[in-house]
């Protein structure tokens, strides 16, 4: 807590109730050849024995500050009111991570080339909450996937998304996602949908998710999109 970090990212592994609070990350999880260095890139994953999806370029070792739970334990992490400002890989990574908070935090610049804002890795990170978020400028989205039960992305403002890739959205989920609510979020002058259900190419569909009371402005390639069965489109 109220901490200012250079060139550093947290890791927190099977650590239930674990708080990050109240800090500044710069470069966060810059790799060593982006700071100019020669040198063998540190892997957190392999270090510590946990196999992580590269969030990029294979040369990013270090995925952000990344959280994670074992099989979607309740982990319930507090990640409140940090800014993290031009790191390589995703902001926050949280893996198999269920019952967090993410909230009023601040990201600038981050994700490159294929990472979101904040991240969520595996299909079972269920009643996730992001709330009062501001992401600015990140590679193929700011919240994503939403994939899991009871996941709920509101009050964000989201600007400049999706910078590297043609097929995004400001914030997504997809078929694993059931009874998710994107709901009061403010997106505008971004490279993709602001919001999005996707669906894959299997024609599985998601389950009662909702899109209420969002803004959608300027600049988008489109507004909402929801491919889900018994969906909700409310007031947008």
């Amino acid at each position: 807590r109220g901490i200012r970090f250079f060139g550093t990212a947290i890791l927190l592994w099977k650590s239930p109730g674990a708080q990050v609070a109240d800090n500044e990350f710069l470069y966060a999880s810059a790799s060593r050849r982006a700071l100019g260095a020669h040198a063998a890139e540190f892997d957190a994953g392999a270090a510590f024995g946990i196999t992580l999806q590269p969030p990029g370029p294979t040369d990013i070792k270090i995925p952000g500050t990344l959280l994670g739970s074992n099989n979607a334990q309740p982990s319930y992490h507090v990640v409140s009111n940090n800014t993290f400002y031009r790191s390589e890989a995703s902001a926050v990574v949280c893996q198999s991570c269920s019952h967090d908070l993410f909230e009023q935090n601040e990201v600038a610049e981050a994700a490159y080339p294929l990472g979101h804002a904040l991240q969520l890795a595996g299909i079972y990170c269920n009643n996730m909450t992001f709330r009062r978020n501001t992401l600015r400028t990140d590679g193929v989205g700011s919240i994503g996937q939403l994939w899991g039960t009871g996941i709920v992305a509101e009050l964000n403002h989201v600007s400049d998304s999706g910078k590297l890739v043609t097929d995004n959205q400001c914030i997504g989920g997809g078929s694993p996602s059931h009874y998710c609510t994107m709901r009061y979020n403010w997106l505008h002058d971004s490279t993709g949908l602001g919001l999005r259900f996707d669906a894959g190419t299997d024609g599985e569909f998601s389950e009662f998710n909702a899109l209420q009371f969002n803004v959608v402005a300027r600049n988008q390639q489109g507004g909402l999109a929801i491919k889900s069965n018994n969906a909700s489109t409310y007031r947008n």
